[in-house]
């Protein structure tokens, strides 16, 4: 009778193996998703002063024109002014950021609140440098709402 080989594991499986049937070679060129680009390193420009002082009027003015133009005809709702307070502070940085202040970070917040002739204490706190950073800040008022908009420009070295 023959013997049957011995089992080298607990775990084999017992798959037959396969006998050798020669070589190949396969390249498999890169896809075009994997490509990860090259990253741009910029050499510093020493440069720590603004090409331009910031225009706190002008970006005021801009900032009382847009929330005008949005909250004209609006009575508070508490859904529908969430959505509103996101497309009010997207609308104004990227009219700030029109304004073409270059190095500048802008931080836009958008507060809309409903008008009940109530007190309303609104405060914030920056580490910033007092030359170059700074905040405007504008507020919409009607017979429903109250809204209040500041943006923060803070110079990036």
């Amino acid at each position: 009778m023959a013997e049957r080989p011995r089992r080298s594991s607990l775990f084999e499986v017992g798959f037959p193996l396969q006998k050798d049937r020669g070589s190949s070679i396969v390249n498999i060129q890169p896809s075009i998703f994997e490509h990860r680009p090259q990253k741009v390193v910029f050499e510093n420009t020493y440069k720590m002063e603004p090409n331009k002082k910031l225009e706190l009027k002008e970006i005021e003015k801009l900032m009382e024109n847009t929330l005008e133009s949005f909250l004209q005809n609006v009575t508070y709702d508490a859904i529908r002014c969430r959505s509103l307070v996101n497309s009010l502070s997207l609308t104004i940085r990227e009219q700030v950021k029109l304004l073409d202040y270059k190095r500048y970070k802008v931080t836009c917040w958008v507060n809309i609140m409903e008008n009940k002739s109530q007190g309303v204490r609104i405060a914030s706190r920056c580490l910033w440098d007092d030359k170059k950073d700074n905040q405007v800040s504008a507020v919409y008022c009607n017979t429903s709402l109250v809204c209040l908009a500041t943006v923060f420009l803070v110079y990036c070295e």
